[in-house]
């Protein structure tokens, strides 16, 4: 068989697979539907950046030196912003806060009365008291502040008229289980250092105490007077008897 015979017979099996692979290459009516919903919904959806970014070829070898005034800072902690906490101003400021918590002392009183439930009924309790007894001690704080700001007030004037004032002692008494010349034993394990940093508690000393104790009692009219004295006599009793050793006691 010549060339010529053979050569439209191969062209003519080339053809057909060319048409079989456009056949196969060609999408179906399901396919075509579904690229429609695709580009009906990429069409309104966000654009989308891609995460790539392209890194800067520069590359810092040696830190920047930063002069000491230039260090970052807040603000907030600044002296010149915070200043220098007074409580009296504090306590002038937010005053209309006691007005919330006699309220709220009020309410807690109203449902405790309708409670029924002896747990919840003894909880509420607890609060009231425990709201009552801060208030009562914030109370005596102030009178005391504003006993020794009088006292002060008198020593100025004193000094004015040419008079020796009386001045109150500022020593804080040592704890009464120590006695002057006694230290506390050296633990290694458990010793922690003092904090340098927290500013000593302040402690009323006798005489101030004194002072807030006869002011006390000249408000109370006589009965009440010998109510409170028969009240610090018993407690007096009671802590004396404490410290009494057993044998004693069954003696």
């Amino acid at each position: 068989m010549s060339l010529r015979r053979v050569r439209p017979q191969i062209d003519d099996h080339s053809d057909v697979e060319d048409e079989d692979e456009r056949m196969d290459d060609a999408p179906s009516e399901e396919e075509e539907e579904d690229g429609d919903d695709d580009a009906s919904e990429d069409e309104h959806a966000p654009q989308e950046l891609s995460s790539k970014r392209a890194v800067t070829r520069r590359r810092e070898v040696v830190a920047p030196l930063v002069p000491s005034g230039l260090k970052p800072r807040d603000p907030r902690f600044d002296t010149a912003v915070k200043g220098v906490f007074d409580e009296r101003v504090f306590r002038r400021n937010y005053d209309f806060l006691e007005g919330y918590r006699e309220e709220e002392v009020k309410v807690l009183k109203r449902e405790m009365e309708k409670e029924r439930d002896a747990g919840r009924r003894g909880e509420m309790e607890r609060v009231v008291r425990s709201m009552e007894s801060k208030k009562q001690q914030q109370a005596q704080k102030q009178r005391s502040e504003e006993l020794l700001r009088e006292h002060k007030k008198k020593e100025r004037e004193m000094i004015k008229q040419g008079k020796k004032p009386f001045y109150l002692k500022k020593s804080i008494p040592s704890p009464p289980f120590l006695s002057p010349h006694h230290t506390l034993p050296q633990d290694h394990h458990h010793h922690h250092p003092p904090d340098t940093n927290k500013p000593p508690p302040k402690t009323q000393t006798a005489e101030q105490k004194k002072m807030l104790l006869l002011d006390k009692y000249r408000k109370l009219n006589p009965k009440q007077l010998d109510k409170a004295v028969e009240k610090k006599r018993k407690r007096k009793a009671q802590k004396e008897h404490k410290n009494i050793p057993y044998a004693r006691r069954e003696a």
